[in-house]
């Protein structure tokens, strides 16, 4: 295939490029040339291709402060800058797309998986292992043998809780009698 003769500039296409906002349609249709011939041109000089990116860049930040404006409204103020009401309301839409698009990386948007402290991580797996030894219990007690394994650690957890209410009242005795109490 040979080469595809136009006479048109490296500088003439960066213009063009610019002046479409790095879209091709129109660039092609402003320089009278095909999308298949410009994209041609483009490959054929690479550095065309950052003059798209930039241009396209730059039409996005374009869109991002007409998206602001709209996002935050335009107030109206007297005469000492004092706000008497809106020219132009927020777009409550507007703002709710920002804060999803660009605010991702500060918490808004979609919600995203949480990061645990290791603190939080552990009261997760001791729940989910308190889980788990109830759906075990549960099992056990539809046999009459399970019924008799949880009586026993029954009994065994209330004599743990009577040891420990002996310990606090004789903990809580020697200092009722250190402070003169009894």
């Amino acid at each position: 295939m040979g080469k595809i003769k136009t006479n048109i500039t490296a500088k003439k296409l960066e213009n063009a490029l610019i002046a479409s906002g790095g879209n091709i349609t129109r660039c092609a249709q402003a320089l009278g040339i095909a999308r298949r011939t410009l994209y041609y041109k483009i490959n054929e000089t690479p550095e065309l291709g950052q003059v798209i990116e930039d241009s396209r860049e730059r039409m996005y930040d374009e869109c991002l402060a007409v998206a602001r404006v709209l996002a935050l409204g335009i107030p109206e103020t007297d005469e000492s800058g004092k706000f008497i009401g809106w020219k132009e309301k927020p777009d409550g839409a507007m703002l709710r797309y920002i804060m999803g698009a660009r605010g991702k990386r500060d918490g808004f948007g979609e919600p995203r998986e949480a990061i645990l402290s290791f603190e939080q991580q552990k009261i997760i797996n001791a729940y989910e292992k308190e889980k788990a030894d109830q759906e075990r219990t549960l099992e056990e007690l539809n046999t009459a043998e399970g019924l008799k394994k949880q009586i026993q650690r029954t009994t065994e957890f209330l004599e743990s809780l009577k040891d420990s209410l002996q310990e606090l009242e004789a903990e809580q005795n020697r200092h009722d009698t250190s402070n003169g109490i009894i």
